[in-house]
Formats: C-alpha cells, sequence, structure tokens
C-alpha cells in the first residue's frame, strides 16, 4: 500500500471513529421526557438548579454496616446553576467511610448525553479550619454546561462519617461504633427546588430481625413498608419540594425542614448505656506519650494539679466552679486527630491536659477527669446546640458536654436541670463567662452517658431576666447644645458573657478603644470617646461592669425657643447591636422559618439627662409595642432640671415560631422609632 493510500485509509477510520464517538455523545438521555418536564427558571423564580430526582438507596447488614448507593440528577437554570455545578465534590474520611464515583454524565439540553471521565478524581484534603481530623474529598470537574443541561452522578459510599472508634484495616473500621444498629435523619429539602427525593432502607431479617422505628416531623412524606423471608423494606418519598432558604437568625434546618428520623436503637436509655461503656471501657494507645490510657483516667500530675486548683475553695459548687472555669480558660478549641478513637470517643484527659487542646469532647473531657479526679461521680454528656432533638433515639447530636451526681450533696440543688439529681457543666461554652452552663443553651436537649442509662431530657428554660442588660446613662447638655455622658452597663448571664467577650476579644487596649468608639460614634456624628473603664474580665465571680465617657459637640440642635435632641441611651443600642441579640436577623417583613435568639434577653435603661435652667419637656407619648414573646416600652418624664428616661426591652423566649415574629418585628420597629424620635425642650 502507498503512502498515499495508508494516510487515506487512517483518515478514514479516524473519521468513522470520530462518527461513532460522536453517535454515542448524541445517544437519546433516557430522562429526556422528566428533564423537560422539570421546567425552566421560569417556573423556580431565584431558583438556579432544579433537582429533578434524588434517590437514595441502603442496604444495611446484621452488623450495621451500611451499602449507600446515590442517584441525582439535577437541572440547570441559569448561568450561575451552571458555574456552580462545574465542580462535584464527594466528602469521606479514611477512617471510618469510603466513596467510590460510579457515574457522571450531562444530559445535553438537545437531548445528547456526555459521559464525564471519572477515572481520575482530585482526591484532596478537605479544607479545615479548628478541626484537622484527616477528612479528604474527591472532585469531579463538569465543563460547558448550558441552561437546560442536566447533570447526573452515581456513587457509592459505605460505612460512617465520624470515626467514632478504631480504624482497622479491613470492612470492620466502616462498622459504626454501636454495632448492629442503624440510623439517620434525613432531610427532604434543600436551597433549591427538588422534583422528586426517595429513600429506601433495607435491614436484614436473619439472623436477627432488624425492625427499624421512624417518625416523620416538619410537614409530610410518603411511607410504605414490605417485608419478605430475607429483609424490611422501608421506602419514604416526597415530590415537588420548595426551596427552603436559609434566613438570618434560622436554627438547624432539621427544626423546620421536612424529615424521616429514623434508628434501629430500642430507646435513649440504650444509648445512654452505649455511650458511657464506649467511654469507659476503651483504651486508647498514645504511643507518642509512651502511655495506654481510657478517656477518663487520671495520672499523679493531673490529680497533684486538681488538688490545689480547689484548695482555696469551701463548698463542692465552688470547686467544681473552679475546675470549669480553668479548663474552658487554658483547653482551647483546636481538634487533632490522635488516630485511634477520634470520634465519639473522648480524648483521654492525660492527652488533653498536655496538649491543652481539643474539640467540645475533649474539652469536657478534661473537666470531667479533673471532676473525677476532686472525687465527683461525672458522666459524659451528649447535646445538641442550636436545634432540638427528637424522641426517635438516632444519632442527632453535635456537643459534648458534663453530667455530675449531686445526689449526694444535702440542699443541693441543680442550677440548669430540674430536681437535685444531675447538674450540667459546659466547658466548651464557659470562656469568659460566669456561668456553668451557657444561658445561651436553654432548652437544650440532652442525654447522659449512665450505667442504667438515660432518657431524653433537656436543660430548664432561662429567664429574659436571667440575661438582662443594665445600663444606667447620665449626661448633661449644656446652653450650647453640647453633651457630656457617662454609660455604665452591667449584665448577667449571657448578656455578661457578651458585654466582657468585647473586651477580651477586641485584643490590647487600642483594639478596644476602636471597638468602643464605633459603639459611641453611633450616637451621633462627631461622638467621641473620652475614656473607658471595666472590671477584670476575667473575674468570673462577680459582673462585669463597663464604664464608658463620651462628649458630643451640638448634640442638642436650638430650633427658635426649643432645644431637641435624641435619647442617647436609645441610639447606643442599635449602634452596639453586638450585645443585643434583637437586632440581628430582625431586617425581615416576615419569616418563612423560626427565629433562634438562642437566649430570652432584657435590657433596661435608666436615663437622666441634665439640661439647661428656664426650658420645659414638651409633650411626649410613651411608646408600648410588641405582646407576650417580645416587647418594648419607653417613657419621658421632667424632674426640675432632669429629664428622665426609661426604656425597657424583653424577649421572652430562646424560639420564636414564625407566627409570632410580628411580635419581635413590632417590637424592633418601636426600638428604632423611639432611638430617631426627637424629645423636644420648650422655653
Amino acid at each position: 500500500m502507498t503512502k498515499t493510500k495508508s494516510k487515506i485509509h487512517y483518515l478514514l477510520v479516524l473519521t468513522a471513529a470520530l462518527f461513532w464517538a460522536g453517535f454515542v455523545l448524541a445517544q437519546d438521555s433516557p430522562y429526556g421526557e422528566i428533564i423537560a418536564a422539570a421546567g425552566s427558571a421560569d417556573d423556580y423564580p431565584g431558583a438556579n438548579v432544579v433537582t429533578v430526582f434524588d434517590s437514595t438507596d441502603v442496604v444495611v447488614e446484621e452488623s450495621g454496616l451500611s451499602h449507600i448507593n446515590i442517584h441525582r440528577l439535577t437541572k440547570i437554570l441559569t448561568e450561575a446553576g451552571a458555574v456552580r455545578q462545574a465542580a462535584y465534590r464527594f466528602d469521606y474520611d479514611p477512617a471510618s467511610n469510603m466513596v467510590e464515583i460510579k457515574n457522571v454524565a450531562i444530559h445535553r439540553a438537545d437531548g445528547g448525553v456526555d459521559e464525564v471521565d471519572i477515572s481520575s478524581p482530585i482526591d484532596r484534603p478537605q479544607p479545615q479550619r479548628m478541626i484537622y481530623w484527616g477528612p479528604r474529598m474527591k472532585l469531579i470537574g463538569v465543563s460547558n454546561l448550558k441552561v437546560g443541561d442536566a447533570v447526573e452522578i452515581q456513587y457509592y459510599t459505605k460505612g460512617f462519617i465520624i470515626a467514632y472508634l478504631n480504624t482497622e484495616e479491613d470492612e470492620s473500621r466502616y462498622i459504626p461504633p454501636m454495632r448492629g444498629h442503624y440510623y439517620d435523619t434525613v432531610m427532604f429539602g434543600s436551597g433549591h427546588p427538588i422534583k422528586e427525593k426517595v429513600y429506601v432502607l433495607k435491614t436484614p431479617k436473619n439472623p436477627v430481625d432488624m425492625k427499624v422505628q421512624f417518625k416523620v416531623y416538619n410537614g409530610n412524606i410518603a411511607v410504605s413498608t414490605t417485608f419478605d423471608d430475607e429483609q424490611n423494606c422501608y421506602i419514604f418519598e416526597k415530590r415537588d419540594i420548595p426551596v427552603y432558604s436559609h434566613e438570618p437568625r434560622s436554627p438547624g434546618g432539621s427544626d423546620y425542614i421536612p424529615k424521616v428520623v429514623l434508628a434501629t436503637v430500642q430507646d435513649w436509655y440504650e444509648k445512654s448505656r452505649w455511650f458511657y461503656a464506649v467511654n469507659e471501657t476503651t483504651v486508647v494507645d498514645l504511643p507518642d506519650y509512651g502511655i495506654k490510657a481510657k478517656p477518663f483516667e487520671f495520672d499523679d500530675e493531673i490529680k497533684e494539679f486538681t488538688e490545689k486548683l480547689i484548695a482555696p475553695y469551701k463548698t463542692d459548687k465552688e470547686k467544681r466552679w473552679a475546675i470549669l472555669h480553668w479548663v474552658a480558660q487554658h483547653i482551647r478549641y483546636s481538634g487533632i486527630s490522635m488516630g485511634h478513637g477520634e470520634g465519639y470517643t473522648l480524648h483521654p484527659g492525660i492527652m488533653t491536659f498536655r496538649d491543652r487542646c481539643g474539640v467540645c469532647k475533649d474539652i469536657a473531657g478534661m473537666a470531667l477527669t479533673m471532676f473525677r479526679a476532686a472525687g465527683y461521680t461525672t458522666y459524659p454528656t451528649m447535646t445538641m446546640a442550636g436545634a432540638r432533638v427528637e424522641r426517635i433515639p438516632a444519632d442527632q447530636f453535635n456537643h459534648c458536654v458534663v453530667a455530675v451526681d449531686i445526689s449526694g450533696e444535702p440542699g443541693v440543688e441543680s442550677d440548669n436541670l430540674p430536681g437535685t439529681k444531675w447538674e450540667m457543666y459546659d466547658p466548651t461554652w464557659a470562656p469568659n463567662s460566669m456561668d456553668i452552663w451557657s444561658r445561651a443553651e436553654g432548652d437544650q436537649n440532652i442525654v447522659i452517658g449512665d450505667t442504667d442509662g438515660e432518657d431524653l431530657t433537656a436543660i430548664r428554660p432561662f429567664t429574659p431576666e436571667e440575661n438582662r442588660f443594665t445600663i444606667n446613662s447620665e449626661a448633661t447638655i449644656d446652653k450650647k447644645g453640647n453633651l457630656v455622658g457617662t454609660l455604665e452597663i452591667s449584665a448577667l448571664g449571657y448578656a455578661d458573657a457578651r458585654l466582657r467577650r468585647i473586651i477580651v476579644y477586641s485584643g490590647l487596649e487600642e483594639g478596644i478603644w476602636n471597638r468602643l468608639s464605633n459603639f459611641i460614634g453611633g450616637i451621633a456624628p462627631g461622638a467621641e470617646l473620652i475614656s473607658f473603664e471595666h472590671d477584670d474580665e476575667l473575674d468570673f465571680a462577680n459582673p462585669m461592669v463597663l464604664k464608658i465617657d463620651y462628649k458630643i459637640p451640638d448634640y442638642a440642635l436650638h430650633y427658635g425657643d426649643g432645644l431637641h435632641f435624641l435619647s442617647p441611651g436609645g441610639r447606643f443600642l442599635p449602634s452596639a447591636s453586638y450585645l443585643f441579640l434583637i437586632f440581628s436577623g430582625t431586617n425581615l417583613k416576615e419569616r418563612e422559618n423560626p427565629m433562634l435568639m438562642w437566649a430570652p434577653q432584657q435590657v433596661v435603661i435608666n436615663e437622666t439627662i441634665s439640661i439647661p435652667r428656664g426650658f420645659k419637656l414638651g409633650d411626649f407619648e410613651s411608646i408600648d409595642k410588641g405582646g407576650d414573646f417580645a416587647s418594648f416600652n419607653a417613657s419621658v418624664e421632667q424632674k426640675k432640671r432632669k429629664i428622665n428616661i426609661s426604656y425597657k426591652y424583653t424577649v421572652s423566649e430562646r424560639g420564636i415560631e414564625p407566627e409570632e415574629y410580628p411580635q419581635v418585628k413590632e417590637t424592633v420597629d418601636g426600638m428604632n422609632e423611639f432611638a430617631d424620635t426627637n424629645i423636644h425642650l420648650w422655653r
């Protein structure tokens, strides 16, 4: 064959290959009809994508090991959606689960299908901040997406997300720590619309019949169950799921997005006993320290240090208070992996005492270890910060705290739980705070890990008065309208913690000066900080008082025979909104989701303004806004040459439902109205 004929033959073969390759790329999508029926951007105002279907199939083995296949199809509605779908991320933790990408394909708007190369995904450590446990991610790029295209992904995973126990090299490392059990919380909603979501769970019947208890929350989800000789099958399905957008100050999505909570665990008592046992019996090998230790073991060094720390204190409450605050101030939040045992197993106190760092479970473990070194009966406790825990005993926790048995202490009542059996301590939330349990954690569900087992319970609710700011404002206005004033701020509970943290987190004196100058600057243009002083921010036995001296030239305006000015205290509140929980997230006219205030709060302002001789207060109508959940009232009166202003706002609940939000909005609007309302003086 000549060279020319060889080239022609080569070109014909290449052309044929490209033709057939193009044919493969242009094959008809099996999902063409449902992709088209999913609609366009006009059908979903504000949405960039719509999930056409989201299918999860879970098969559970007798050991509790789960095999999960996920199949999802997402349609691009806007160019912004195309950009956001240009890469897919698959998270995993090598210590406890794995992920295998099965297929990624682009279903083009014209009906063709482009297969994405998944042979060499980028495998990198996940971005990490404050917790460095070694999770990884696989990334697949999806290029040249257009509006109307849809991306199909299929992947398989097994195991569980957090490394609770050991890291064996065989499949046992994927078995959950509560061996023989499976539990999950399945959300049926997200930040974009979903046409259909299905979750199928299959559990074995032999040799053990692994039955599942479940409940649907926050809406309707279709449920069906089937049984045969080999397995139990549970199917949960929901169609036409709207967008559940995150509004400012929303609680965790599990509080308002439709969900299914399911578990094979019998009850919370069983979960409690397991949590106790796994932390009391696990021996952690720490080769870097040359020791093996259980989580709550203490050595002579910890024992001696603890005894010296509590020696100046008389009562048991005082001694535990001292231990808690030492741990809170000296064990920083930074999670390093100890390898074997990372996850729900608390770091041994010996390790944390030397490292001086850990995540919440390790900080709690340090307090628990020192409590035991001091002779107290203490237990680890699971809780959920920022969302509720349902009655179904699935794992719904994100935080770890400490329970102390106080039943042997005559006349002692718990500060935060009903009765005289348990008192709760949270060192993770206690830095720069007077409290042993943050008053931003009222109503919070807990499960204590105890030998006999404990039921799901909750911290008592705190009152607004337990989180109160008191602002005493003294000011003088001269005949030219210049104002010189002092704000003296004191607080209780969570309010005190926020006040202290302004001082602590602003750094050196220059940083504090700048922060307070910004607060004062919001009262009026030209406001100037003169000086400030405060009590010892590390004295957690007494409330901290902050005193601010300031001046404002030409604050009161002359108008004919009148003098007009605004309440400095009323202006200070929105200016220093960091302190006052009510201002954040209340710019919305109405809400679809609940509002999490974190803590009830009350602010009382007692303001006295000395005025020039010869002026009389004009008419001022008192303000009274809100209702049972939130309220604001303010009044102004004159006594001789002093204008006295009384001001109080109250938020009574930690969580506000959407139907209660109008009261909160009315309250904030009333506060802003008062801040902008002139007080008139006439000769």
